[in-house]
């Protein structure tokens, strides 16, 4: 943590008997995927698990309206539990059907 960080905190701390609930500590702006995008990333994988990373972009772009960086999508990816590994299965499974 910087030292400005809890100096402000002190601050508010002094001023306010508690520190500012609003404060963001974690650094960087909200993030773009709020929950309604988290389950359409979920069900745009189990629908079409092959999709490449810059293909799912164009996807959330298209229909939510946000532009997310790669690095973005793999974390909420992560977040989701899901993997190369589980896509790829998931692939060979929809291969098998047809």
């Amino acid at each position: 943590m910087k030292k400005s960080l809890i100096y402000k905190i002190l601050i508010q701390y002094q001023d306010l008997g508690q520190p500012k609930p609003a404060l963001h500590i974690q650094g960087g702006p909200p993030s773009l995927l709020n929950e309604t995008s988290i389950h359409f990333l979920s069900s745009l994988v189990d629908l079409h698990p092959c999709l490449y990373l810059d293909e799912i972009q164009a996807e959330l772009e298209k229909y939510r309206g946000i532009i997310v960086s790669i690095s973005m999508l793999i974390w909420a990816l992560q977040k989701l539990d899901i993997s190369h590994k589980t896509v790829s299965v998931r692939a060979l499974e929809c291969n098998d059907l047809e």
